[in-house]
């Protein structure tokens, strides 16, 4: 498995509920481009339109033999391939619990298919992340204070 893209603040920012592995429908020159990592998740996020999931704002950057004069291509809406109960269980944490769904990770499978990991999540208030960022470095000390005196 090779990581191609990973959102490196989602434990801090999202209180995270479950995660789901799905593939994506690509183009040819996406795949190209993703295999070179220049993909940009930072800004997508995950919708449902008439029962399938699509992603929205991802930017996968054309690889240098391309040329594009439409930058919209670049920001398409990317579909992505879940079976039916999981897009069940999607709409029902959306209604339920008014959470986010985000993507957290693209990786290349063991078989070579690419894959995004998403995650089921609510945002974290800002005063939440100062305690989750506090309770870290305590447990970080004592771990350090343990190795010292054992």
């Amino acid at each position: 498995m090779k990581v191609i893209w990973i959102k490196k603040n989602a434990n801090i920012d999202y209180e995270i509920y479950h995660r789901l592995i799905a593939g994506v429908q690509l183009l040819g020159w996406e795949v190209k481009s993703l295999k070179s990592s220049s993909l940009d998740l930072s800004t997508a996020y995950i919708c449902i339109e008439n029962n399938e999931a699509y992603v929205r704002s991802a930017t996968i950057n054309p690889p240098k033999s391309l040329i594009f004069s439409n930058a919209q291509i670049v920001k398409r809406d990317r579909k992505l391939l879940l079976k039916r109960n999981e897009i069940y269980r999607i709409l029902s944490f959306l209604k339920e619990k008014k959470g986010i769904v985000v993507p957290l990770k693209c990786f290349i499978s063991d078989k070579g298919l690419i894959k995004f990991e998403i995650g089921l999540c609510k945002v974290r208030k800002k005063f939440d992340k100062r305690r989750l960022i506090k309770e870290k470095e305590i447990e970080k000390e004592i771990r350090s204070n343990k190795k010292i005196f054992f």
